[in-house]
């Protein structure tokens, strides 16, 4: 059986997104008889980490982020003498990589690694454009794996009327995830049409974008802040609102996007690489600039019809591409085949 120690930035019961991404990764691992043990590195030091592995006896080591988790990957590689590989979640490319400090850990995380797994093609020619040598690179598409729904009627709990348009945003509270941008967009909309209100919802990472957003909202009635939305909660979510907003700087295949167009809905995001596998022409709606994203609001509120036939090809599109079971053996597989390569050096 192979033993495979996973690092995260976060991990449950928080509902971050790599929260989300490892928990539901391991949980697939585990149904094919890899046995997983997750390090939480929000709530354990890099010598805690190293001491967890040195008890786990990891064959492998497998960070979630380059630079948050890739560091302690890297000295639990060399402690242990295992084989190490990196998955790239979007914010250690995106945001990360522009720091040389931060460049620097990465690149060493990158050229160590025997495998560096990414989620879109996108970020793939992303990564070439500004890294020269990395080891074999994999895509492997995220997938979504919910909880049972347990029915919960948020629209009683937001007061919501029976013939408004419900827009989300909906991930942690981050700078990067800039709700400002759409709460302040959102507010201008209303000039032209106010038929239509807001939900808030996801975990506090950082407390002074926090308190911004709450002051945003604080004289608007027509927007909500749900906090930190349970993982059996987020069906009947995804299931109350009509089009998830997401206006982040930085993405790779957002979990909560899934969700939402999995469950029909349509998602207007940025148009950044990390977005681009998902919203494609007839699966969801990219936006450049505040204005872009207006005239496009403005437009699909009058046009209900545009939202449901978008939500529908969405939904179709996910079940299409982004298989779970997929998922789960193309790790299974890298973890083989990394396994095997060193094995084979070993012998040699």
């Amino acid at each position: 059986m192979i033993r495979a120690l996973l690092l995260t930035p976060t991990a449950p019961p928080q509902l971050t997104g790599n929260a989300v991404t490892v928990d539901r990764i391991s949980r697939g691992l585990k149904s094919v008889g890899i046995l997983c043990r997750i390090i939480d590195l929000s709530q354990n030091t890099t010598a805690q980490a190293l001491k967890i592995a040195g008890a786990f006896k990891p064959d492998l080591v497998h960070n979630f982020h380059a630079f948050k988790a890739g560091p302690a990957g890297l000295m639990i590689k060399e402690s242990l003498g295992i084989p190490m590989i990196t998955t790239m979640t979007g914010t250690d490319i995106n945001i990360d990589f522009q720091k040389i400090v931060k460049r620097k850990v990465i690149l060493e995380v990158l050229r160590c690694s025997e495998f560096v797994t990414m989620f879109s093609e996108q970020i793939r020619h992303l990564v070439r454009q500004r890294v020269e040598k990395i080891p074999r690179v994999c895509i492997i598409h995220q997938s979504i794996l919910l909880p049972q729904e347990k029915h919960y009627d948020f629209r009683k709990r937001c007061r919501i009327k029976d013939d408004n348009i419900v827009f989300l945003l909906y991930g942690a509270i981050r700078k990067v995830k800039q709700w400002p941008y759409a709460i302040d967009l959102l507010e201008s909309v209303r000039k032209v049409n106010s038929n239509f209100q807001l939900i808030l919802a996801g975990p506090v990472l950082e407390e002074n974008e926090y308190r911004r957003i709450k002051r945003m909202i604080t004289d608007m009635p027509w927007a909500v802040y749900l906090g930190p939305i349970e993982r059996h909660r987020v069906g009947p979510l995804m299931e109350t609102i009509d089009i998830m907003l997401n206006t982040s700087m930085s993405e790779c295949e957002s979990n909560a996007m899934m969700e939402a167009m999995s469950h029909g809905k349509l998602v207007i995001g940025r148009n950044i690489p990390g977005n681009a596998s998902l919203l494609k022409k007839e699966t969801g709606i990219t936006f450049l600039n505040k204005n872009d994203l207006r005239e496009k609001i403005i437009f699909v509120m009058s046009h209900p019809d545009h939202i449901h036939r978008i939500g529908r090809k969405a939904a179709w599109f996910l079940q299409q591409r982004f298989s779970y079971e997929k998922e789960i053996n193309s790790y299974g597989d890298i973890y083989c085949m990394t396994l095997r390569k060193k094995n084979f050096s070993e012998r040699r």
